[in-house]
């Protein structure tokens, strides 16, 4: 006979969410009654879990406060779980640094514990730190550590399908949209039709942005976003919505994207949308409308570790002021090429050339930006929208 906590986990693994979301919080109720808190802490962990998938992070995040201060009532292994699922929330905020001391701290309880597989899941939480960071060599590092563990302990097939992910996602910041394609194509082959449809939806929405970058067209952003609105996972549905609203040039799908995700909490993906609707904007020529948002979600990155995004809002502000102060612009526009530059990131290079050229006109940066598209494989018509696309 399952208990409420039992049964509201088997319906999340339905996706069954408002059903597991009763019995969890029933669950929690009669856990804290009897005094039995660290099946409450699970419960109510659970319950997290289920509240980003519907996007009521901010709802989660004030539950992951309470599980937190709470960890010593748990045993290792079950702290560095908590942990762990507290660090993907806070992830979703954009809190990089706070990521990063929750990961150190399961990492350090899961060694305690000998727990080979919670060993895995932290030692890849640390690459998504150092993802975020624009760190992409420490991230991959991070990845290979963790898979030489799960190829000699085992590892379940989806923990292999976010390595194996994670990887893919490298490759394309680097700008190795070949090897960013078949990894991608390996991780979706991983989880296709076994229940894992967030999954399934984040390679194929992967390998739709290598499509477009190739001049292969939206097809495949399409079939993502159609997988996406059948996952049940809601922030994945919105960031998919996000990427095919961009692509095409919907504002008001932006728009939409953006009030939610800063309604929600959902800073990362706030920070993309402020980044696309601010180009959809300088397009239109509204250069103000966009210069403040800009600023502000350029600055909230920066201080949260978020060092990737932060610098190319910092562009896309380059953009912004190059018509009334060209030489500022510019010389924001060269210290950002330093920065993707030092990290490998030869996609947003490309741009930062492109930007820097149209500041300058004499066609030096503009022949680095197209030795780069040509190095890469990315079309060149892609190069001379009027947008950047990352």
């Amino acid at each position: 006979m399952q208990n409420d906590l039992e049964r509201g986990i088997a319906e999340a693994k339905r996706k069954n969410y408002d059903v597991a979301e009763r019995y969890l919080l029933q669950a929690a109720r009669d856990y804290h009654q009897s005094g039995r808190m660290t099946e409450k802490m699970k419960a109510l962990s659970n319950l997290a879990t289920i509240l980003t998938a519907k996007g009521q992070l901010k709802k989660a995040l004030r539950i992951s406060e309470e599980v937190l201060g709470n960890l010593e009532s748990m045993n290792d292994s079950t702290a560095t779980i908590i942990l762990i699922d507290c660090a993907t929330r806070y992830w979703h905020k954009g809190e990089i640094n706070t990521v990063e001391k929750l990961i150190l701290e399961a990492e350090s309880r899961a060694k305690r514990e000998s727990d080979k597989f919670l060993i895995q899941r932290a030692i890849l939480g640390r690459s998504f730190v150092s993802y975020c960071r624009g760190e992409f060599n420490r991230a991959e590092r991070f990845v290979e550590e963790a898979l030489r563990i799960a190829q000699k302990f085992g590892s379940p097939r989806a923990f292999l399908w976010i390595a194996i992910q994670q990887k893919a996602r490298i490759s394309l910041e680097k700008g190795e949209l070949g090897k960013c394609k078949r990894l991608s194509e390996v991780a979706y082959g991983l989880v296709r039709g076994r229940g894992l449809e967030g999954f399934a939806t984040e390679s194929i929405l992967t390998l739709g942005k290598v499509a477009y970058l190739e001049g292969k067209g939206t097809s495949l952003l399409k079939k993502a976003a159609s997988m996406a609105a059948e996952s049940g996972d809601f922030g994945r549905k919105m960031e998919v919505a996000l990427s095919l609203a961009y692509t095409v040039k919907d504002r008001e799908g932006v728009l939409n994207v953006l009030e939610w995700a800063e309604k929600e909490g959902y800073t990362l993906l706030k920070a993309k949308a402020v980044h696309h609707l601010g180009y959809l904007t300088l397009e239109n020529g509204k250069l103000r409308k966009a210069a403040n948002l800009v600023e502000e979600m350029s600055s909230t990155c920066e201080s949260i570790g978020c060092y990737v995004w932060g610098n190319r809002l910092g562009r896309l502000r380059a953009r912004i002021q190059s018509k009334e102060f060209p030489g500022l612009a510019f010389d924001e526009l060269f210290r950002i090429k330093e920065f993707f530059a030092k990290k490998g990131m030869l996609l947003d290079l490309m741009w930062t050339y492109s930007a820097m050229e149209d500041i300058e006109g004499r066609g030096r940066w503009n022949v680095k930006a197209l030795q780069l598209s040509d190095d890469c494989g990315i079309k060149e018509e892609i190069l001379n929208s009027p947008f950047e696309y990352v």
